[in-house]
């Protein structure tokens, strides 16, 4: 958001910037989910509804992810919530308790520290392998008897790693050896270009000790709507209801009824379009000559600067305010040295911008 900030400032003075930063798709909302917001409001469909969301939603929501895991949701296991980033919210304020501690594989995406301190838990972070996929050994010697839970994220922010099945069961044995929670963040699920999604709910005893988190902010291009939900425990979902009854009320409206139709909706062409631009920018940052992360899922790549900058964070103003292009430092991923660079943009404006990224390393 920073370097958002920064980029909008430069564009307000009439400079040509390029934003590389956005964790959102840049296609527009299709137009069927903007109508069924349309018609729920004027068929008067505006007013409260419960703090879980309404019956119809979680109802198509259960049903969908039974169906494609081949497991039993009801819909009283899922909680409808103002976008991904409030379900994890929830989940943390529903389980952890004061001194617990939470693991975070890092890279990481910004948020899961400041969640967690926020409910009173300790972030304990563990560095992935040279593939930024979590290395079981490293996670063993990180248990204690203060572990609470496991935060997973799959496909990854920042660096587009997908995490292979058999280590989401390495992972599901630990957990229920040691009886802990797992967040499994899955919000770019829809977002895979090599393999196919694994969700850790499916191992065999973790549906009653993991809480899905998912949103349809990128796989549908809704991120202004915020429409989130969480699949979760019953017990763990009835304390997350009660935090909204006594914080949001609900999700809005509208987007709750437009949210029913949008998950039957098709958005594989947002799909077939990120992974023509995958392959462009991989193939642009193999000729840059430095190590880089080849995503598998989601929209970013992680470019390891270190040999070209001695701090990321002056890399990305310095390329910002010379170049116009606008990226994220790694150090915000717990990953310094390195450079988030999110190819949720137009293939014109990628081209340009890695012509002057080029331009800038080269100078």
């Amino acid at each position: 958001m920073k370097y958002n900030r920064l980029a909008l400032q430069l564009q307000r003075e009439g400079k040509k910037v390029i934003r590389l930063t956005a964790g959102e798709p840049d296609f527009d909302t299709p137009e069927p989910i903007i109508a069924s917001a349309l018609k729920a409001m004027k068929s008067g469909k505006t007013r409260y509804t419960p703090a879980a969301g309404i019956p119809e939603l979680r109802e198509a929501i259960a049903f969908k992810f039974s169906e494609e895991y081949g497991k039993h949701w009801t819909p009283s296991q899922v909680v409808v919530t103002n976008g991904g980033k409030h379900a994890l919210h929830l989940a943390l304020m529903s389980i952890i308790n004061a001194g617990d501690e939470v693991i975070i594989f890092t890279p990481a995406w910004v948020s899961y520290e400041p969640q967690v301190r926020l409910a009173g838990g300790i972030p304990v972070f563990i560095e992935t392998d040279d593939s930024f996929i979590p290395d079981i050994e490293r996670l063993k010697n990180k248990i204690t008897e203060r572990t609470k839970a496991i935060i997973i994220n799959s496909p990854n922010n920042p660096t587009g790693a997908v995490y292979p099945f058999h280590i989401l069961k390495e992972v599901a044995e630990l957990a229920i050896k040691h009886d802990l929670y797992v967040i499994s963040d899955e919000v770019y699920r829809h977002l895979i270009y090599v393999g196919r999604h694994s969700s850790i709910i499916s191992v065999e005893g973790m549906a009653d000790r993991t809480i899905l988190i998912d949103s349809l902010s990128k796989s549908h291009a809704m991120t202004g709507w915020r429409i989130g939900f969480a699949i979760a425990p019953e017990n763990v979902a009835l304390s997350m209801v009660k935090l909204i009854s006594h914080t949001t009320s609900n999700v809005n409206t509208p987007t709750q009824w437009a949210a029913i139709d949008a998950l039957s909706f098709d958005t594989s062409y947002m799909k077939e379009e990120f992974s023509r631009r995958r392959e462009y920018v991989v193939e642009r940052l193999d000729r840059l000559g430095l190590p880089h992360s080849t995503p598998d899922g989601a929209f970013y790549v992680l470019l390891d600067v270190s040999a070209v900058a001695e701090d990321d964070t002056v890399w990305v103003e310095e390329l910002l305010m010379k170049e116009h292009v606008a990226t994220v430092p790694g150090t915000a991923f717990y990953a310094p040295g390195t450079v988030r660079i999110s190819f949720a943009a137009s293939m014109e404006d990628i081209k340009e911008a890695f012509d002057r990224i080029e331009r800038f390393i080269s100078g």
